[in-house]
């Protein structure tokens, strides 16, 4: 199993031996709790259905964030449908490849999170709120875009993060995948 854990992860697979566990972040006062997360490149979630259960089955993640689904508008969500988890999707619209996806145990209160702005490049992106107290995001950067565009995809997660703090009092994880980009330059 732990081979076909490493094979199929890459070693992309975070888990917690309890779904849900306390950790203390810095900054806080108070301990809080963060849940536990499976993050996975699958290029192509249809294929890999069964590893993916596997998976699942064995570390019981709270989050799954998969990046590169492979996922369109024709393929529903009962193609990718996991037993005790709700998906959100956000599907590449006009390639093949690419995509983000979301699942999110069904015994947490959680939503899609929308902004008052949106993002004007390819960033492949969604945001999605775990148990009204935690802002997730999984991102994914698709290759071929212009090196230009760095400052524009900083300045956009930026923008979320401080609409984040402004309005809410979550906190905030992202999961960045398999970027495609060699140079992000963080200062910006």
């Amino acid at each position: 199993v732990r081979q076909a854990l490493w094979r199929w992860g890459h070693n992309r697979l975070l888990w917690s031996e309890k779904s849900d566990r306390k950790f203390l972040i810095t900054g806080y006062q108070k301990p809080c709790y963060l849940p536990s997360l499976l993050l996975t490149n699958c290029r192509s979630i249809i294929n890999k259905s069964d590893d993916l259960l596997l998976n699942v089955n064995i570390t019981n993640p709270s989050i799954i964030a998969i990046t590169e689904t492979w996922l369109t508008d024709k393929i529903t969500d009962n193609f990718v449908y996991i037993p005790n988890y709700i998906v959100f999707r956000c599907d590449r619209l006009n390639r093949k490849g690419g995509g983000v996806a979301m699942f999110i145990t069904n015994s947490k209160q959680s939503h899609i999170l929308k902004f008052p702005f949106t993002c004007n490049t390819e960033l492949e992106h969604i945001w999605s709120i775990y148990d009204n107290s935690v802002a997730i995001c999984v991102v994914y950067i698709p290759p071929g875009l212009s090196v230009n565009i760095n400052s524009d995809i900083i300045n956009y997660l930026s923008m979320c993060i401080d609409h984040i703090n402004c309005n809410y009092n979550y906190k905030i994880i992202i999961c960045w995948n398999r970027c495609n980009r060699r140079i992000l330059d963080w200062n910006q």
